[in-house]
């Protein structure tokens, strides 16, 4: 019988990109579990054909390591790429790096250190769209003072 999942809107697909096939078994079923539509790719290259193609998850939880195309390589075409590079990303990896090598490299990103239990996980996520909704709310209000600084604009 399947998993009973509570509804949610469109707004929390979440793209998991990473190479370990039981890792991603894991991340797929607690993700459905907490109500999230989870898709998973096993490399960058991979995500970043449907990325193109028009696919817009809400989160992408990624990983460093992998083949083809490694997370690094991934996050700079990411950037690159102004129909993307406001997607939320959390990095999930076992590698070790400072602080200051991950803002140079990354930006605004969350960090996940493997291994990770699944409920950090699941919080992680929640952050990311809590975070990603703030920076739009932020953004579109913004725009909206700027609106109303134009002369002859009504208030």
């Amino acid at each position: 019988m399947p998993k009973p999942v509570r509804s949610r809107d469109r707004s929390t697909i979440v793209m998991t990109i990473d190479d370990n096939a039981d890792l991603q078994v894991s991340i797929v079923d607690v993700l459905e579990d907490k109500g999230f539509f989870p898709v998973a790719v096993a490399d960058g290259l991979e995500a970043l054909d449907l990325l193109r193609g028009g696919f817009r998850p809400s989160v992408i939880l990624l990983d460093l390591l992998m083949p083809r195309m490694n997370g690094w390589d991934f996050r700079r075409e990411q950037n690159k790429d102004i129909a993307l590079r406001d997607i939320p990303v959390v990095v999930t990896t076992a590698e070790v790096l400072s602080d200051s090598a991950k803002r140079a490299e990354f930006g605004r990103v969350g960090w996940l250190q493997k291994p990770f239990c699944l409920e950090a996980l699941v919080t992680a996520v929640e952050s990311a769209l809590v975070s990603a909704r703030d920076t739009e709310f932020h953004r579109d209000h913004n725009n909206e003072g700027d609106k109303s600084l134009v002369p002859g604009s009504s208030s």
